[in-house]
């Protein structure tokens, strides 16, 4: 019906402007054919909607300048062709000039536009930021599209009927998985089939743990044709005149396939695009349900597409001192670094992560990161210096650059209270050959390994050798066990021991202890009373930071004693001088007025002391 309206409307403009019944006919089969593969919005502020209109009425000033009678005079007089060109140019101007400026632009706009993202500063808190290392991804998108195909390939038959779609990722019951439908292979096999048999999904952890579900017959998606395609369903069933974009396959917690697709409004003019709900379609029974924000099922992770918070944070960081700051000294101006990356949080919810940066800066540092929950839009901005993504692949790759892998775009978790990129080094074949993290706070402290527990052990290494604060920011804290060695494990590890042991006095734990961090466990033996330091993180296998066999004592020379004691001292002064730069790093940004506050309070507190 949508098309047939706007098969008419070209049609009547063509005849209102030319008289012409030839171009009205060829005006509104052009028009018929424009609708049916643009799909425009039937809403104020959609470019499609605006060109396609305009189009029309251009098209109909034509024909009134092409129809002419039997004599070769036009059967327009040159008055009305006046009049219609400047009805046809002045509706130009108004469509795609004078209207988008007035209601766009953002000199005229620009609170508006950053009024758009909810945004709270936050203090660092580890503890609710990000998820442990344990949930680190290993698994990236192509790697996943790869497994998914090498399981496709396994089904006799399947693989000639249909390919993989786009994998995307989520979490299901606390997993996170790779998941994507299975699409026709062709308009002859949609043809032919009709509908496709299910999907599969592939660990975000283990390449080698996927599956393929053949359960569900699937009649909608992004590789049907006709009423079959998702964006064309969805036009075509009362969302005509709604704005809808990123179409995500999702499952619900009974593993049940449903597509996922984000409603938005335009809020300034032709730009300013919000999410405020979804509409999600069963591509099963052919359902489709529409939600609000607050009331979308639980187990939808993603509501809010990555390109509308892309342009949300920047329009946040750009407008913060208007918009003629933005174009001349940029005084504050943030910007999001390089790459946006799908997180998950400690609750288990998903995020959106950037970087935030001082315009104009360089590409290696940033002044703080951004949240931004995938499912309410609400922004969470935390001040901490630190490095960019760009910056982690770029030493990360740095290790081992006569090998040439490539690193995968570093994603951001917790290791043992410590923000930390870890990303995975694939070789010219894309096979996963390593493991690499960096500290987010201190780009020296890195580690690169073929089996990322290694790679974890290495990575603690460098962070005491460096003297890292390990646990400053979080509620992760130092804490000593004493006790009797009740089982002990050895294990080598290329130029070290790693010890296993467990305790009798801490029966559900286990403790991992390298040579490199005490040369008394080597000697340790099962009955021996033993004291080790580690951070609780709560994990089942802890890394231990000391390590003290009570009933074995090491002489140690005056000299080896005087070399430990500046060594100590080097690594304190290294750490006051990091803590020094945070605190700069945050200062800076602060304005004049909110830091002489500070400045008042304390030495208001001095005084008093």
């Amino acid at each position: 019906m949508t098309y047939l309206l706007f098969a008419l409307l070209a049609g009547g403009l063509a005849y209102g402007l030319s008289r012409s019944i030839a171009g009205t006919l060829v005006n509104t089969i052009i028009g018929f054919v424009l609708a049916w593969f643009i799909m425009p919005t039937l809403a104020f502020g959609f470019w499609d909607t605006t060109l396609l209109l305009t189009i029309y009425v251009l098209g109909g000033w034509a024909w009134s300048l092409l129809y002419i009678d039997s004599y070769g005079e036009s059967k327009v007089s040159s008055k009305a062709h006046k009049i219609h060109g400047a009805v046809a140019i002045g509706f130009t101007l108004l469509a795609i000039i004078l209207v988008p400026l007035a209601t766009t632009w953002s000199a005229f706009h620009h609170s508006t536009y950053r009024g758009l993202l909810d945004v709270e500063v936050k203090d660092f808190d580890t503890e609710q930021m990000l998820l442990d290392q344990t949930q680190a991804r290993f698994v990236d998108q192509a790697l996943a599209k790869r497994s998914a195909e090498e399981l496709l390939g396994n089904q006799q038959g399947l693989g000639s009927q249909v390919d993989v779609g786009e994998m995307s990722i989520q979490s299901v019951k606390g997993r996170l998985w790779w998941v994507a439908p299975l699409e026709h292979k062709g308009f002859f096999k949609w043809m032919s089939n009709g509908t496709t048999p299910g999907y599969v999904m592939v660990s975000a952890s283990n390449y080698s743990d996927s599956r393929i579900v053949l359960e569900h017959e699937l009649s909608i998606g992004m590789g049907g044709n006709f009423g079959d395609y998702l964006p064309r369903f969805l036009y075509q069933n009362g969302y005509s005149a709604r704005g809808y974009m990123d179409y995500t396959f999702e499952l619900n917690d009974d593993g049940v396939p449903f597509w996922v697709v984000t409603l938005f409004d335009k809020k300034v003019g032709y730009s300013g695009s919000v999410a405020t709900g979804v509409v999600i379609v069963n591509p099963v029974t052919r359902e489709d349900k529409e939600y609000t924000i607050d009331n979308t099922p639980e187990w939808v992770d993603r509501i809010q597409p990555e390109s509308i918070v892309e342009s949300r944070i920047s329009d946040w960081g750009i407008f913060v001192e208007g918009w003629l700051n933005s174009w001349t000294s940029g005084k504050n101006v943030i910007e999001a670094s390089q790459g946006t990356s799908l997180v998950y949080t400690a609750d288990g919810r998903s995020a959106w992560y950037t970087g935030l940066q001082s315009h104009g800066s360089s590409d290696q540092g940033t002044m703080g990161f951004m949240l931004v929950d995938t499912r309410t839009g609400k922004a969470s901005f935390y001040r901490r210096a630190g490095i960019t993504e760009a910056a982690a692949k770029e030493v990360i790759e740095g290790q081992v650059q006569e090998k040439g892998y490539v690193s995968t775009w570093p994603i951001p978790y917790l290791v043992n209270g410590v923000p930390t990129f870890i990303s995975v080094l694939k070789d010219q074949a894309g096979n996963t050959q390593m493991y690499g993290l960096v500290s987010y706070n201190d780009r020296t402290v890195m580690a690169v390994h073929q089996n990322f527990r290694t790679a974890l052990r290495n990575y603690g290494t460098a962070m005491r050798s460096s003297g890292t604060a390990i646990a400053i920011d979080g509620e992760v804290e130092l804490v000593t066990f004493e006790g009797t060695v009740i089982r002990l494990g050895r294990e080598q590890l290329n130029d070290q021991v790693l010890i296993t042991l467990m305790l009798d006095t801490v029966g559900n734990k286990a403790f991992a202890v390298s040579s490199q961090t005490s040369n008394e466990v080597l000697l340790t033996k099962e009955g021996d009373t033993v004291k080790v330091s580690a951070l609780d993180t709560g994990n089942g296998v802890i890394d231990v930071d000391s390590f003290d066999n009570l009933g074995i004592t090491l002489e140690v020379t005056e000299d080896q004693e005087t070399v430990n004691t500046r060594y100590q001292e080097a690594l304190e002064a290294r750490a006051e001088r990091k803590d020094r730069i945070d605190a700069e790093s945050v200062l800076k940004d602060i304005d004049p007025e909110t830091l002489k506050k500070l400045l008042d309070a304390a030495r208001q507190l001095e005084e008093n002391k």
